[in-house]
Order: structure tokens, then C-alpha cells, then sequence
């Protein structure tokens, strides 16, 4: 059996010596929709064999990755290039650890934080002791849980959040000697949030919070997102996959698919989407690059030049080996940091069982894409509840593949038609998942006329006899 091992959010796979003297260090299993996660206070997310991932439809769509944060600091007369890292491809290490924002800042050499700053799960967490708030600035992190419901109403993502801390710190306690001991220090909060309704239940949105906590001004910074993807089978497929880049005015992201069939099917497809890149203004992704194992940029100044390399790469990059794919999604905020400062990046996973007819339904993954982005950043991501997930486009038994409309586009009339089945209702949705047109057909008929004029310009879902799914372009 091959994984698609993802690490969610800043996740790490770290083994630290000391784990078993610290009280703090918590896992966790969450789930809600079609995903499960593992994970951990220090940012690692775990499946059931301890290794980093996430599970969507248990069936091991999983993929590793985190962040990586860089820029350049004055010491030894220079300015020096340097980054941290809360996942190493190559070896699944990380610069981070457990921890918190409590300790004022300092470095943290005995490795211990406050149990208040343990791992939260929405649903094990009563709603005045959750920690983050809804206030007037926006979602805010209260530290004193006596005072988290004067503040503000609960601050939730989905129907299931998972957050946790951590921090870089404490393993930069030693005095650095050279400029390769130089680590921009970072504490880092993230809240996943997951689905139980609607295409929601694919989708999973991932917000990270990056406090820059070191004493020195950090030039030029940047924020990535580094993914190391692999692909399950159950059959015989000694295939990667291929990973492609998504860029265009509505959707910055990756997309990863594989030609090769789980028996007899295709394997599950997943997006990975930009929602908030570094800075605010949001400078959304600077760069989308793909590279393998073989050409990993082996230090911390390469990886900082692989980061701001302001490259979009076009095409496809196949793994010729399992594990052997790597991406990268960067944003740069265009403005120094000093201490106290802060960047956010928040991106969505978004995974599809696509059908034998569309096995790499790259059209499906991008417009699926705008739909998750347009909603965050219109604020009513609560509304992925109520759209139809992909999945129901195509379902078993449909007559869809034999329905049509016509003309599509269209401004004003337009007709559908189910050959050899007929049409007892249509309801007719907008992408935020509300239906603004009804009609019922008493007895069914084979072919229906409907009036769109008063419907505003733009893409809407028809929904056939409350199964069959067909695109709609208004214009």
C-alpha cells in the first residue's frame, strides 16, 4: 500500500529526546466530514502508524508539508540568509517544538509552557475556554481563560477545529557563533478547520498565524509552503503522480493527480489552494515552484533563494518514484519584520474522487478552487455547507450523462432535457449555496423550459429531480 503523506498546517514530524520529560506535549485525533486528522501540540500531524498525515475517506489521501519561513539578518557585518522550518522533506525534522507565547518572548531552554496553551479540540473544548475569540479586530488568541468569554463569542472555522502553538525558540538557545546558526525566531499559532456539510466535507482550511519574536530586524522575509506528496494504492502502482501548478487571477495553488488506476479506478485528486499569503496587504503567491529529491536545495541560503525566486513554473512534474515530488507555494509581504510583528498564511485542501471518464479533472479542481477562495475572502466560508459536493455531480445511477441544457450560456430561455427519463423538479443554485429559483413539473416531462433574465450574471449549479447536477452560465 503507497500513502499520500500531507502534513496539515505547519506540520512537523520531530523527534525530540526530551518529549518525555515535557508535560505539555499533547496528540490528538479530529475528524469531521470526509477527513480525519492526527495530530500534535508541536504542529506534527500523525495517522494510526505515528507517521505525519491526514486522511481523507480513510483510504490514505495524505500528503507532508509545512512551513518555511526565511529572510536575512545583520551579524558578522553583512547581512546573512537564513530560514527555519517546521518540516524537512527530506528527513521529516523540524526547527519547532511545543510551546507557547506566554514566556514573554524568551527562549525557552527548559522546554516546558503552560498547560493552557495545550492542544484544543472544538468539540472536547467548552465554548467559553476556547481560545481563540470573535472580536471587532477580528479572531484573537485570549491567554487568560477566565476572561476569553468577555471578550467575544467563540471563533471557529468549521463544524470542527483543532489549535495549537508552537514555537522555534527554544532550540535556538545556543549563542550563535557563525551565520549558519542564524534562525529568524517565530512563535506560530494555527487553527484547522474541517466540514460536516455540503462540499465542506472534502474540504479542510488551514489558517496560520506567524509572530516574529527575535530582537533583530528580519530583511526581506518570506513565507512558503512546502509539500511532499505521494499518492495511495491499494493496487499495483509504483507511480508518484504528477503535480501541477494552478495560477491564474482567481486560484494559486497545486494540484495532484496520478494516471495510474487504484483497481480499475482513478486515484483521488487533491488541491491545494492559497486563501492568505504573507503580508497585508495579502501579496498572494510569489512563487509556485516544483522540484525533486535529487536537486533538494541542501542548505538554509539555497532554501531561502528557492523561496524567492519570484518563479511561477508552467507544465507538470512527474515522480518518477514514490516520495519523490516536492512544491512549493511562497508569498512575500514586501516589508521588514521587527519584533512583535506578524504575517499570516492560509491556504484549503480540497480532495475528489474524479470518474473513469474524468480522471484528472483539472477544470473541476480549479472552478472547485474559486469557489473555496471567493467564499473566504467574502467571508461566508460558512456557505460551503450548502453547496453540492462535487462528488453528486456525478452519481451512481444518474441519468446526467444523458441530460443537457441549451444554449449555455444563456440570458434569458434556455431548455433542459433528460433523453429517455423526465424531469420532475429543478432547483437552481448560486456558488454560496442558495437556491434561488424552484420549479416543480406535476406528471415529469422529458424537455423543460426555464426563464433565467431575472438571475444575476454568473455560474450556478441546476439540480435535477434533487440528484442530477449540471453547470449553468448566466451572462
Amino acid at each position: 500500500m503507497k500513502r499520500f503523506y500531507f502534513i496539515l498546517g505547519l506540520l512537523i514530524a520531530v523527534t525530540l529526546p526530551s518529549l518525555s520529560n515535557s508535560q505539555t506535549f499533547e496528540r490528538r485525533v479530529d475528524s469531521s466530514g470526509n477527513w480525519k486528522i492526527h495530530a500534535a501540540n508541536d504542529g506534527s500531524m500523525f495517522n494510526n502508524n505515528n507517521i505525519v498525515g491526514a486522511l481523507w475517506k480513510d483510504r490514505g489521501l495524505i500528503f507532508g508539508a509545512g512551513l518555511w519561513v526565511g529572510g536575512k539578518m545583520e551579524a558578522f557585518n553583512r547581512l546573512n540568509k537564513t530560514m527555519t522550518m517546521s518540516y524537512n522533506p527530506n528527513s521529516g525534522s523540524s526547527d519547532f517544538v511545543p510551546g507557547s507565547i506566554e514566556s514573554g518572548y524568551r527562549r525557552d531552554i527548559t522546554y516546558q509552557s503552560s498547560a493552557n496553551y495545550g492542544m484544543r479540540l472544538s468539540g472536547g473544548t467548552p465554548p467559553d475556554e476556547w481560545p481563540i475569540r470573535n472580536t471587532d479586530y477580528g479572531s484573537m488568541f485570549v491567554t487568560d481563560i477566565s476572561s476569553r468569554p468577555s471578550v467575544g463569542p467563540p471563533y471557529y472555522i468549521g463544524d470542527e477545529d483543532m489549535y495549537f502553538m508552537y514555537k522555534n525558540t527554544d532550540t535556538s538557545a545556543t549563542l550563535s557563533l557563525k551565520p549558519t546558526d542564524l534562525r529568524a525566531q517565530f512563535d506560530v499559532q494555527t487553527q484547522v478547520g474541517m466540514f460536516s456539510q455540503g462540499l465542506g466535507m472534502d474540504v479542510i482550511v488551514v489558517k496560520n498565524k506567524l509572530i516574529y519574536v527575535s530582537n533583530d530586524t528580519l530583511f526581506d522575509p518570506a513565507v512558503a509552503l512546502a509539500i511532499d506528496a505521494d499518492i495511495e494504492s491499494t493496487g499495483n502502482c509504483d507511480f508518484g503522480g504528477k503535480l501541477s501548478i494552478l495560477s491564474n487571477d482567481n486560484v494559486s495553488g497545486f494540484f495532484f493527480s496520478s494516471d495510474c488506476k487504484d483497481n480499475g479506478k482513478p486515484l483521488p485528486l487533491l488541491g491545494i489552494y492559497l486563501l492568505r499569503g504573507a503580508g497585508s496587504p495579502d501579496k498572494g503567491a510569489t512563487t509556485l515552484k516544483r522540484w525533486t529529491l535529487s536537486n533538494d536545495p541542501p542548505t538554509k541560503e539555497l532554501r531561502y533563494d528557492f523561496m524567492t525566486s519570484k518563479q511561477i513554473d508552467t507544465g507538470n512534474i512527474t515522480g518518477g518514484v514514490i516520495g519523490d515530488m516536492r512544491g512549493l507555494m511562497a508569498s512575500e509581504p514586501g516589508y521588514n519584520l521587527k519584533r512583535g510583528d506578524t504575517l499570516f498564511f492560509d491556504y484549503a485542501l480540497f480532495a475528489y474522487q474524479p470518474s473513469n471518464a474524468k480522471p484528472n479533472d483539472t477544470a473541476a479542481m480549479i472552478e472547485t478552487g474559486k469557489i473555496i477562495t471567493d467564499l473566504y475572502k467574502s467571508g461566508n466560508l460558512d456557505s460551503i455547507r450548502k453547496i453540492i459536493p462535487l462528488s453528486m455531480h456525478n452519481p451512481k445511477g444518474s441519468v446526467q450523462n444523458q441530460s443537457s441544457v441549451f444554449p449555455n450560456p444563456a440570458s434569458s430561455l434556455c431548455t433542459f432535457h433528460a433523453k429517455g427519463a423526465t424531469i420532475n423538479n429543478i432547483d437552481i443554485f448560486n456558488m454560496l449555496g442558495q437556491r434561488l429559483l424552484a420549479k416543480t413539473i406535476p406528471g415529469g416531462i422529458e424537455r423543460v423550459e426555464v426563464d433565467m433574465k431575472d438571475l444575476p450574471i454568473g455560474v450556478y449549479q441546476v439540480v435535477i429531480n434533487s440528484q442530477d447536477v449540471l453547470k449553468m452560465i448566466k451572462e
